[in-house]
C-alpha cells in the first residue's frame, strides 16, 4: 500500500489538496479489503495451546502438532507457573496471581517467598498451591506430612495424593502418599508430575516416562535429562531439558512430544 501511494503522489501533478482528494476514494475503497484481511487472519490464526514459563517470563504459545510459535509475554519475574487450559497460576516472589483462560488477571494473593507447586482438578480448577520453602499450602496439607512435596493431585472430597521426597538422595527417595497409605516409588526420579486420575510423569535419564495407575509404563526419548515438568495447557506438559524445551501432548490413548521454539535453559 505504501508503494502504491508513493507512486500515485509521484506521478500526479495535482496540488496537495488535489492529492488528498485523489487518495481519499482510494482509502475508502481499500477499507473493506483491510477488514476482509483482518477477518481472514482471525480465522487462520494458529490456536493457542497454553502458556509457558521461560527465563522468568510467562508467555503464550501458539500452534498445532509441532508447528509452534511463541506469543505475547503476559508477565515477568515469575518463579513458578502452571496453566490448566482454563486457569493460570503464577508465583512471583511475593504473590500468587490467578489468570483466566485468556490470561486476564483475576486475583492477586500475598504468598510466602520462593517457588510453588500447583495442582489442578480434572476440570482444570485450582486445587492446591504448595510453598516448598515454608512447607505451607493452600489448603493446608495434612499435619503429619512433614516431608517436602514434589507434586500433588486431588482425589476428591478435599483429599489429595502427594509425591514427597524423603532422605538425602533426591532421585531415589520418592514416595506416593495417599490417605491411609504410602508407597515407595521404585525407579521414579525427579522431576515428577502427578496428574489428576493418578497418572505419573517422571524423568529417567534421557527419557520421559508415563506411568499409568496400573503400573504400565511408556517411554519417550529426550535430547537430554529433564530439569522441570509443568502443565502449560489442557493435555500439554512443558518438559524442560538441558538442551531444549519440549511440549508433551497427552491424550487418553496416546502421547507425542514436540520441540518448542524457545531458548535453551
Amino acid at each position: 500500500m505504501r508503494w502504491i501511494v508513493t507512486c500515485l503522489l509521484r506521478n500526479t501533478r495535482k496540488t496537495e489538496c488535489g492529492a488528498s482528494l485523489f487518495l481519499t476514494p482510494l482509502a475508502v475503497r481499500a477499507a473493506p479489503f483491510a477488514l476482509l484481511v483482518g477477518a481472514v487472519w482471525t480465522q487462520i490464526a494458529p490456536p493457542r495451546i497454553g502458556y509457558v514459563l521461560q527465563d522468568g517470563r510467562w508467555q503464550a504459545i501458539y500452534g498445532v502438532r509441532g508447528n509452534f510459535l511463541p506469543g505475547e509475554v503476559v508477565t515477568g519475574n515469575v518463579l513458578s507457573a502452571a496453566f490448566s487450559g482454563s486457569t493460570g497460576l503464577v508465583k512471583t516472589d511475593t504473590a500468587v496471581v490467578v489468570f483466566d483462560e485468556n490470561a486476564v488477571e483475576q486475583a492477586r494473593l500475598d504468598a510466602p517467598p520462593g517457588p510453588a507447586v500447583f495442582a489442578f482438578d480434572a476440570g482444570g480448577s485450582p486445587a492446591l498451591v504448595y510453598f516448598p520453602e515454608s512447607h505451607t499450602s493452600w489448603p493446608p496439607i495434612p499435619e503429619g506430612l512433614a516431608d517436602p512435596v514434589e507434586s500433588a493431585a486431588p482425589l476428591g472430597n478435599g483429599q489429595f495424593a502427594f509425591v514427597i521426597r524423603r532422605g538425602l538422595r533426591l532421585n531415589n527417595d520418592l514416595w506416593l502418599v495417599r490417605p491411609g497409605s504410602e508407597q515407595l516409588l521404585t525407579g521414579v526420579h525427579a522431576p515428577v508430575l502427578l496428574l489428576p486420575g493418578g497418572r505419573l510423569l517422571y524423568s529417567d535419564d534421557r527419557e520421559i516416562v508415563i506411568r499409568e495407575t496400573t503400573g504400565v509404563e511408556r517411554r519417550l526419548p529426550l535430547p537430554a535429562s529433564a530439569l522441570r515438568l509443568e502443565q502449560i495447557g489442557d493435555g500439554w506438559i512443558h518438559v524442560v531439558t538441558e538442551k531444549a524445551g519440549l511440549a508433551l501432548r497427552l491424550t487418553a490413548d496416546a502421547e507425542e512430544i514436540f520441540f518448542l521454539p524457545l531458548r535453551n535453559p
